[in-house]
């Protein structure tokens, strides 16, 4: 089984809006890329943030949601995002960059603590560090406007 990559999709709104358009018959990348108007790189990045969220498993060529991923979805509308950005802090590694963030009041400081901290887990180098804790950081902001 392959590893599920670090998230690479900055756009947590556009990932939110993928997880509600998936149904019981799943979707492609191919399927979002036409949706959403993105590279077929770029739409396996969306997909892959919704695996490694735990909300979606990817079954041969197509990404379907599991339980959980079906409980959040058919919350009540004014719920689902709110346990949607709930959800991202259940990930310990996440909640504990979004704890530590917290302590940051340089934005610059803060994605380079994060950075650092991805670059020892996954292993990355420098610059591939940075742009995932660009990531994590567009995360936290969508996070904090919903949770």
């Amino acid at each position: 089984m392959r590893k599920i990559p670090f998230p690479q999709a900055n756009n947590l709104q556009l990932i939110y809006d993928i997880f509600i358009t998936l149904d019981y018959n799943g979707t492609s990348k191919f399927e979002v890329m036409e949706k959403c108007k993105l590279t077929e790189r770029e739409a396996a990045y969306y997909l892959d943030a919704l695996q490694y969220l735990g909300l979606v498993n990817k079954q041969k060529m197509r990404y379907f949601l599991n339980n959980e991923g079906e409980g959040i979805k058919n919350l009540l509308e004014g719920s689902t995002k709110r346990v949607f950005a709930l959800k991202i802090l259940e990930n310990p590694f996440l909640r504990e960059l979004y704890d530590k963030s917290k302590l940051f009041i340089n934005k610059k400081e803060c994605q380079e603590y994060i950075a650092g901290r991805i670059a020892e887990k996954e292993s990355l180098n420098v610059i591939t560090s940075m742009r995932r804790a660009s990531t994590v950081v567009s995360w936290f902001t969508w996070v904090d406007k919903y949770k």
